[in-house]
């Protein structure tokens, strides 16, 4: 805490770079209100900054009659109380690679074929018979039974080095006792670094082998700065001893909470006023947006080999259990030993219609949402935990499905999410080209965000099937999919896993958690920008955003409040909610003057009016600067700064490479091609620098340029330029070619692999992906634009900036 002359209310420069360097060594600001109020005056240079970040640190500003600003108080929790020494007891199932290995010889000794011999015709029964086998098996090879956890503070510290620490301590005591013996004195110097070098390579080692083996870059590099620096896990608190009931009163019981968590659950959805679809206005509105298909869908049977591929690449390998106590994991391990047993299941589904029951139970785990109050139901979020083979089932299914719908262009080309080859990028991307497109000529433009309310939990059954039946998805196909959707199950777990609610019916919605429920949502959503006029409609799964423009700043409001009305009432046809509190606008001021007061309402509701606003991960302002954006972003980067220079002093420089992609890289690229030009954008190349700086352990002001080479990474400037020639050659149908104008058509063919930039009055546009893209790649040597495939490409283009490395100091 300290009196610094710096003004956190205001915007200047030195601000920035203030809470840039203090982001980099983990500290963030805590006073946010005005400390020195002087008439029409008011200023915050009263700071204070803490480095616990979770929201465990509040802070105010409290007069002490004392002195002639406000003081701060800031409130920080005690430290944790020790933990216990002796070892814990836990309840569950102990996994190693023996007992796995035998649950999988297990099933493989099991006459599968005498199972589909006795239930073949009957799914249900054949479905109880499978997975009551995997369960009697996994309690057999992999009980649940107690289990100590010892505690160990640094699991690098094996016998070797232990032994060689002993031998050290008797050398001092030695020492002590003959302080006039120099040779002892000389052996025990030269032990003394022995002992320090293996203790440094023992640890870098098991630092190293830890981050490697684990997927997760990032989390693994937290978990081992935080062994470390020494800090104690965060203890892991379940929301059964939080929870509160609406009186504020603790439940009576863990089973009573447990119980009502799972009420809220299921009522929730109909709680958010999601009228009843009208099934006679969709069906008007799908037969104007094209035509019912002329063929039906027919399922191919489902092969072993099939199975196992699926298992292998489709489903990731995860140890969280589901109802019946299988995880992920273990499913991928014993992929051959059942593939064949579902392979006969899942083909008896499918000629059936019927989704059987036993794969319709769902697992919720609630999950705090980050903000409300932790006593509050509604501040938890369910994650539910789908039956491993019915996952499998869901995988194989759903590309059956794609596979017939992309030939016959089914989903609509707006629709951005579940769709390969698209990203949010893509979306925010083209909502900025239609910005500036606007802008270019003339014209005002506004950005609709648009919320709904519990939008996969509210999907009405009867109407998917309808749109199903539309698309061609008819007969045993279509059984078998309003089967998964309907008379699903789920139950709650608490207190660790150790207490479940009692089964509830979920009558309403497409299940979460799977591939399969998120087509048939994107299916529900799919005539969606058919049926609105005046705006161009852009979705991520329930995200839709409406660009509207208009000629003139009087019929902008017009504009809004007609496109705003169609879509709330295309929503409530389909049995979908608007949240009107959630969903705003973004008015554009892109010649540098503020933009006019608009009054835009949803009914009765007036939505708001933003300056910026966040759209799939980015923050986008009224004035495409992207200050907001790059604020977020160094601020993140100053965290990964700090981890990975701490994780320089433990682990090998390989491990911090691989951590340095998991965390600043991947922020870097997020968009690079959309915020990459912007006036701040020195300020993010700073944080990259001052990332390598910490992982070469040099001083601050040390050159960094060598270091990227060193590290074979790219600098920022030449991230961006790779971004946008990859965008370029992906979208090279998009540009013109030179040699297609007229004016080159009486010379030789020397311009055909260039590329001609656009038009623009804007300065904005002059920044833009799609006037720099014909620019970055008319520059690459013919070698890399040629390239035959878009790997190949990429693999020339990094090459070649590497080779050239271009810098900006």
């Amino acid at each position: 805490m300290g009196d610094i002359n710096i003004d956190f209310n205001s915007n200047i420069s030195s601000k920035k770079q203030l809470s840039d360097i203090l982001s980099a060594h983990g500290f963030s600001q805590h006073v946010e209100h005005p400390t020195r109020i002087e008439g029409d005056s008011a200023t915050l240079l009263d700071h204070a900054y803490s480095n616990i970040r979770d929201g465990r640190v509040s802070a105010a500003c409290v007069c002490t009659n004392v002195s002639d600003h406000l003081a701060q108080r800031l409130i920080a929790p005690r430290p944790a109380a020790a933990r216990p020494t002796a070892p814990l007891t836990v309840k569950g199932r102990v996994y190693s690679k023996n007992n796995k290995t035998s649950f999988v010889n297990a099933l493989a000794s099991i006459d599968w074929q005498a199972i589909v011999s006795k239930y073949k015709g009957d799914c249900t029964r054949f479905t109880e018979a499978v997975l009551c086998i995997l369960v009697n098996l996994l309690n057999i090879h992999i009980p649940i039974k107690n289990t100590k956890v010892h505690l160990r503070s640094k699991p690098w510290i094996d016998p070797e080095v232990y032994n060689l620490k002993l031998l050290l301590f008797d050398y001092i005591q030695y020492t002590k006792d003959n302080p006039g013996n120099f040779t002892v004195g000389d052996t025990l110097a030269k032990l003394q670094i022995a002992y320090n070098q293996k203790l440094k390579t023992k640890r870098m080692d098991y630092f190293n082998s830890f981050i490697n083996s684990n997927p997760n870059k990032n989390k693994a590099m937290w978990r081992a700065i935080n062994m470390e620096l020494a800090r104690k896990p965060r203890e892991r608190v379940d929301y059964t001893d939080l929870l509160r009931d609406t009186d504020g009163k603790p439940f009576a019981s863990k089973q009573q909470l447990v119980d009502a968590m799972n009420r809220e659950f299921v009522s929730a959805a109909a709680a958010c006023g999601a009228p009843a679809p009208a099934r006679a206005r969709c069906r008007a509105a799908m037969a104007e947006w094209r035509e019912a298909s002329d063929t039906s869908i027919r399922l191919l049977p489902f092969t072993p080999a099939e199975i196992v591929l699926i298992l292998k690449t489709a489903i990731a390998s995860k140890n969280s259990t589901d109802i019946y106590g299988l995880s992920a994991s273990l499913l991928k391990q014993a992929g051959c030993a059942i593939s064949f047993i579902l392979s006969h299941l899942f083909n008896d589904c499918m000629k059936s219609g019927i989704y059987p029951d036993g794969f319709k139970k769902v697992k919720i785990c609630p999950l705090y949402k980050g903000k409300g109050q932790k006593s509050a139901m509604k501040s938890y979020r369910p994650i539910s935990l789908v039956p491993g083979p019915s996952k499998c089932f869901e995988v194989g299914l759903n590309r059956r499905i794609l596979e017939y719908w992309f030939p016959r262009n089914v989903l609509s080309e707006c629709q951005y999410a579940y769709r390969q080859g698209r990203s949010t990028t893509d979306l925010v991307r083209e909502v900025v080209r239609d910005v500036l497109h606007a802008r270019e000529a003339g014209r005002h433009v506004a950005v609709i965000c648009c919320d709904l309310s519990r939008a996969f939990d509210t999907a009405d059954h009867s109407l998917v099937a309808e749109k199903l039946a539309h698309c061609g998805i008819r007969g045993p196909a279509l059984n078998l999919l309003l089967s998964f959707m309907t008379e699903r199950t789920q139950v709650v777990v608490g207190d660790n896993g150790k207490i479940s609610s009692a089964e509830m019916d979920n009558l309403m919605g497409v299940p979460q958690g799977s591939c399969l429920s998120n087509t048939l949502f994107s299916l529900l959503l799919n005539d969606l920008p058919g049926a609105i006029n005046g705006a161009s409609i852009y979705m991520y799964a329930d995200d839709v955003t409406a660009v509207v423009s208009t000629s003139s700043a009087r019929e902008i409001e017009g504009a809004l409040n007609s496109v705003l009305g169609q879509l709330q009432d295309w929503f409530m046809s389909n049995g979908l909610a608007l949240n009107k509190e959630k969903t705003c606008f973004i008015s554009f001021k892109l010649n540098g003057h503020p933009s006019q007061s608009l009054k835009v309402s949803a009914g009765d509701v007036q939505i708001q009016n933003v300056a910026h606003t966040r759209l799939l991960g980015f923050h986008l302002d009224s004035a495409l600067v992207w200050d907001t954006h790059i604020d977020e972003l160094c601020g993140r980067l100053g965290r990964a700064c700090f981890a990975l220079g701490r994780l320089a002093r433990t682990a090998g420089r390989t491990a911090v490479r691989d951590c340095y992609f998991a965390t600043v890289h991947s922020l870097l690229t997020y968009g690079i091609e959309l915020w990459g030009r912007a006036s701040e954008w020195l300020r993010v190349f700073s944080m990259q620098k001052r990332a390598i700086r910490a992982m070469a352990g040099v001083s601050a002001d040390a050159s960094a340029r060598e270091l990227f080479k060193e590290f074979h990474i790219l600098p920022l400037p030449c991230l961006y330029l790779y971004q946008v020639a990859v965008f370029t050659y992906g979208h090279i149908h998009e540009f013109k070619r030179r040699g297609t104008n007229q004016k080159y058509s009486l010379r030789s063919n020397k311009y055909e692999d260039r590329l001609s930039s656009i038009s623009h009055k804007l300065a904005k546009t002059e920044r833009s992906v799609y006037y720099i893209g014909p620019s970055v790649y008319n520059r690459l040597p013919g070698t890399v634009r040629n390239a035959a495939s878009a790997q190949i490409f990429k693999y020339r283009l990094k090459s070649w900036l590497e080779e050239n490395n271009f810098y900006c100091n």
